[in-house]
């Protein structure tokens, strides 16, 4: 009995390790370019473990920007205009430039990304967010966001950084151990991919067919037959006019209430605390950058609030000595196509002041 168990167990641990080896080699991350490489996540949602793990040039001191949408710049079919590849540009003879951009940042996602950046021996990180990155306490935890970048908490390079954030304070040990298990094993990721391949929950491909929306399975599928990519296309000249006509019809109002600015306020409390404490750990500059936004796609009953959050976000920040720059109010609303994303001269300009502040953190 002992031994026909043994065999079985042999016989198991055997096919798992097949099973693993072959998930690897079939895997569709492995196809994701680096961060040295591109300036954008192609996959948009997955393959963050392999788009930030690049090569990195010895002697060259290492600049990371981790922001949302704004960075990603999907509505700019030509990624060389977009505010981070001109950033690039500017720092090309004095530093390496990354681009961790990934749509509708949840804070997991940013400190998951920043612990990546300080594991790969950034000098400086740029935290380029906005209010609605600073999530509510039930939805701080490595579970809640849709993308795979929190498995980057559980790299082991990264594990004594993250343990100190304050994601993984918000996320139960059953949890911790599946994002570990999912972090180091292909077999499980495969899962994931062949769920998002088939349910379209979260799209391999990210070609909006429209302003505004995900495309459905059906037209998914279609856009790969046309692509020939499973990653995401830039929209043409007639998507991009789309887009300008819808932007102008019908301007999207957002209100707040006072009650949503003070919890953001707490989590950017707790979350420039655990950050100044990465920083004192890892020896890497931090800056935090409030990013631009439409003033006009404010309420007006909710702007007064927004500025006293911004007010008192000053202060929270000097209380933990973080290093912070302002840029809420940077551009004026014709640089906008929404009430984040910016036209080309709106990415020129916040380029420009990037590199400024950029410079002004390495002196």
């Amino acid at each position: 009995m002992i031994r026909l168990f043994h065999r079985a167990a042999f016989w198991l641990c055997l096919f798992v390790l097949f099973a693993e080896g072959l998930s690897a080699w079939l895997s569709p991350y492995g196809e994701i370019p680096s961060a040295t490489e591109a300036i954008r996540n192609p996959s948009m949602t997955r393959g963050w473990p392999e788009y930030t793990a690049g090569p990195r040039r010895p002697r060259r001191d290492l600049v990371v920007l981790v922001t949302h949408s704004q960075g990603v710049g999907r509505e700019s079919a030509e990624s060389s205009l977009i505010y981070p590849a001109r950033v690039r540009q500017e720092l090309s003879g004095r530093a390496d430039f990354e681009s961790y951009a990934c749509g509708g940042l949840r804070t997991a996602e940013l400190e998951s990304l920043l612990v990546q950046a300080m594991g790969r021996g950034a000098r400086l990180v740029l935290l380029a967010i906005s209010p609605s990155n600073l999530d509510p306490p039930e939805h701080l935890s490595l579970r809640y966001p849709g993308t795979d970048a929190p498995l980057l908490a559980f790299e082991l390079m990264n594990l004594p950084l993250s343990r100190h954030t304050l994601s993984f304070r918000h996320t139960s040990g059953s949890d911790r151990l599946v994002l570990a298990a999912r972090s180091h094993s292909a077999l499980l990721r495969s899962r994931t991919a062949i769920e998002d391949a088939l349910t379209g929950e979260v799209p391999q491909v990210y070609a909006p067919m429209a302003f505004g929306r995900w495309v459905s399975p059906v037209e998914r599928l279609d856009a790969l037959e046309h692509s020939g990519s499973a990653y995401w296309q830039p929209p043409d000249a007639a998507l991009l006019a789309f887009r300008q006509e819808q932007s102008e019809k019908g301007r999207s109002v957002r209100s707040y209430s006072a009650q949503d600015f003070q919890t953001r306020l707490q989590t950017l409390r707790d979350l420039s605390e655990a950050v100044r404490g990465l920083a004192d750990r890892s020896g890497t500059l931090v800056l935090l950058v409030f990013s631009p936004f439409d003033p006009s796609r404010i309420s007006p009953e909710t702007r007064p609030l927004l500025e006293r959050f911004f007010i008192e976000a000053s202060a929270v920040l000097n209380d933990n000595q973080l290093e912070y720059v302002d840029f809420h109010s940077l551009l004026p609303a014709s640089r906008f196509l929404t009430a984040g994303h910016l036209d080309e001269t709106g990415h020129e300009l916040f380029a420009a002041a990037m590199g400024e502040a950029i410079n002004h953190a390495l002196r």
